[in-house]
Formats: C-alpha cells, sequence, structure tokens
C-alpha cells in the first residue's frame, strides 16, 4: 500500500506559512512545491496549527489546500476548532511507532492516492519597489 511521497518539513508554524508563501529560502519553487497535502500538528512554536489553518483559508490560491491535522490532543475543543477553522481531518497520533507507521501508511494512500487533489497555487510575489 506504499504511495511515493515527496516530504518536506518544516519547524514551526512561522516557517509553514513562509515555505507556502514561497518566502526567502522557499522561493525556488521547483525545489519546495506546494504540497498535495498539509499534515499539521497544533502545537508547534511560532505559530500553532490553528494559526496556520486559519492562515491557508484566507488564501485564495491555497484555500483548496487538504489539510490533515495529525496531533496529540484529542480533546473535542480542539478537534471542532481545527473542523471549524477548515482542516479537512483530525487524526489523533498513535502512541506506538507500528500505530503511527499504520496511519500514516493509511492516510497517504487515502489523500494521495485514492482522493483527487484540488488545484492550488502561491500567491503572486510581490515586486521589487524600484
Amino acid at each position: 500500500m506504499g504511495v511515493p511521497v515527496l516530504l518536506h518539513s518544516v519547524h514551526d508554524g512561522a516557517e509553514a506559512i513562509a515555505y507556502l508563501k514561497g518566502d526567502g529560502k522557499y522561493a525556488q519553487r521547483a525545489e519546495f512545491p506546494l504540497p498535495d497535502l498539509l499534515l499539521l500538528d497544533l502545537k508547534m512554536p511560532l505559530a500553532n496549527g490553528f494559526e496556520v489553518i486559519q492562515w491557508v483559508r484566507a488564501q485564495p490560491r491555497l484555500s483548496a489546500l487538504r489539510i490533515v491535522v495529525l496531533t496529540t490532543s484529542d480533546q473535542v475543543v480542539d478537534i471542532d476548532r481545527a473542523h471549524r477553522l477548515g482542516a479537512n481531518s483530525f487524526l489523533v497520533k498513535p502512541v506506538s511507532f507500528s500505530e503511527f507507521r499504520d496511519t500514516v501508511q493509511t492516510l497517504c494512500h487515502y489523500w494521495l492516492s485514492l482522493s483527487r487533489t484540488p488545484y492550488t497555487s502561491r500567491p503572486p510575489r510581490k515586486q521589487a519597489e524600484p
């Protein structure tokens, strides 16, 4: 059930937004393409997962990006908030490695093989002022 995946990871929510915007070191789209699926943890520094979801959904060119929350929280308030903000799915990280591996394989198979990817594009880059 393996699905070939090109994986890019970032360290915090601000870096996730920079990646999606194509800012700074992420400016080269060939090297840092937009994802077909965004996996988000809720508990990230600088901008948490809720803030990233909110930012993505406010971007007309990224608003269709599929977002799956994969986090340790199983709090109903977090699940409801993530869905209200626009997450497509909410999964609780399993504790054991084998269960985690199975969960990631299943979500990759569904979202990257069975489900069809909507069109997304980066916001246009601002031109430097003369």
